[in-house]
């Protein structure tokens, strides 16, 4: 995390970049360099995914977020969205955070659609360096999807959207909200790349992510989800008893990506099989820039 950072009144606002809940993105620029400051309203209280009222709000989620990027800032971890700052009023907290101008995942694949086996391992492979080093510093993201990994000028990517995180074991010395926690019951996230120990309130911890890489490597080959339902209770059922269906042809999805993605029995978060050894690429693949 940076010592110095600009004050809010020396950055110059040029847009809103997005707005979602009590969320707002404003791409902003001082001394000539864009960031985008994150506003977050603060509320006492928010509505989980399925319309209860969820033990915390707002004010917490936005508190954890700047705890783990400030945590992963000091660690020095690449695949995390960087954190230049923050500070809280009592009804807003904004942080100053890294622009990454490629946009995210989603937004590309809404222009060129599936993004092949190159670009898919790639953006794969860094999310899964991402995942690595918040899970040794105990940490779950609890929303890996593409919407929240967005790529930076080179062309690497970096995940963003923190506000779901949890820290899991003995972290002790971070701010109230972060306690001692062997596992959680919350029903929170994105319902169609939930775990089903999330839905099932079994109780989870980091392996949810596993998860939803998976559901995001299959998104990202076959443009398409691996389970669905008209109604949430639909897409839980279905991922609880369906196979993923893969088209046939390999040049679509590869003997190894299947397996990756796997089946009933050896689905990443069911079953986890020995974390594979990741090789960095240093290049970004073709078109992987926007």
């Amino acid at each position: 995390m940076r010592q110095v950072a600009p004050r809010l009144c020396e950055l110059r606002a040029e847009h809103t970049l997005s707005q979602a809940g009590p969320s707002r993105l404003v791409l902003c620029s001082y001394g000539g360099k864009p960031f985008v400051l994150k506003l977050v309203r603060l509320c006492a209280r928010a509505p989980t995914i399925d319309g209860a009222a969820a033990g915390s709000g707002s004010a917490e989620w936005a508190q954890r977020e700047a705890y783990v990027l400030a945590l992963a800032g000091v660690r020095a971890t690449p695949w995390v969205v960087a954190l230049h700052g923050c500070l809280s009023t009592p009804t807003t907290r904004a942080l100053l955070l890294e622009y990454l101008p490629g946009g995210n995942l989603s937004s590309l694949m809404n222009r060129q659609g599936a993004l092949g086996h190159d670009m898919a391992r790639f953006y794969i492979a860094e999310t899964a360096l991402g995942l690595e080093a918040l899970h040794a510093l105990a940490v779950a993201h609890r929303d890996v999807k593409p919407d929240n990994i967005c790529i930076r000028a080179s062309g690497h990517c970096a995940l963003v959207d923190f506000g779901f995180s949890r820290c899991f074991g003995p972290i002790t010395d971070g701010p109230s909200v972060e306690r001692h926690l062997e596992r959680s019951f919350s029903l929170l996230g994105t319902p169609a790349y939930l775990a089903p120990e999330i839905f099932l309130r079994e109780g989870h911890g980091p392996a949810v992510d596993l998860w939803a890489l998976g559901v995001t490597l299959y998104e990202l080959l076959v443009d398409a989800m691996p389970f669905g339902g008209e109604e949430t209770s639909d897409l839980y059922h279905a991922a609880l008893h369906d196979e993923p269906h893969f088209p046939q042809s390999q040049f679509i999805v590869s003997s190894h990506a299947r397996e990756l993605v796997g089946t009933h029995e050896s689905r990443l978060c069911q079953c986890p099989l020995p974390a594979p050894k990741l090789h960095r690429r240093d290049t970004p693949p073709s078109g992987s820039t926007i």
